[in-house]
């Protein structure tokens, strides 16, 4: 039945706390031409291989700059891009946003100042909301704007689900800051 899941899915979110079944899961999400996005924060062992069949890559940059040994978050795009061959490198940088590296340019994404409560959580609901941006047809630099407003949006509120904004709020959002994606 998971295996079904991922054949029909768009896109597979995966991390490494779990390497082994992110392997083969994302290996059975490439050979059925289902997207893998890795949400990279920890700097396991072994990752390589995942990263191999990554079509989405989005590290910390903490991630970027320790796995890659680069002095900035993008020469680290830059290596991971090359060295993997991701459709995209998308490096999280919380309150200075990020950047997004598609082999040709580096595009900054910014972060958007909120009165915040609670940041737990908000980098696991980043990568959800690309992932949902994804599948409703946005660009990679669309995403991760939408994907920030979304995570500046749950900090608001204490919680981590439960505070997870609708995407009529984060459009809203958007759109007050001038913003259409």
């Amino acid at each position: 039945k998971q295996k079904e899941a991922i054949v029909n899915a768009k896109i597979l979110m995966v991390d490494g706390n779990d390497l082994s079944a992110a392997i083969e899961g994302a290996k059975v999400a490439k050979k059925n031409g289902t997207k893998v996005l890795y949400d990279a924060g920890g700097l396991y062992e072994g990752i390589d291989e995942l990263l191999k069949v990554t079509d989405i890559l989005i590290p910390s940059e903490e991630f970027a700059l320790g796995h890659t040994k680069c002095e900035t978050a993008e020469e680290a795009a830059k290596k991971l891009y090359e060295t993997y061959s991701p459709e995209v490198v998308v490096i999280t940088q919380g309150k200075k946003g990020g950047i997004i590296y598609d082999g040709n340019e580096i595009k900054e994404y910014p972060a958007f100042l909120v009165d915040a409560v609670d940041s737990n959580g908000s980098g696991d609901v980043f990568h959800g909301a690309f992932a949902f941006s994804l599948s409703k047809g946005y660009n990679y630099e669309k995403s991760a704007i939408f994907s920030s407003a979304v995570s500046a949006l749950k900090c608001t509120k204490v919680g981590s689900r439960r505070a997870v904004p609708t995407y009529e709020e984060t459009i809203g959002f958007l759109k007050e800051r001038g913003i259409n994606v």
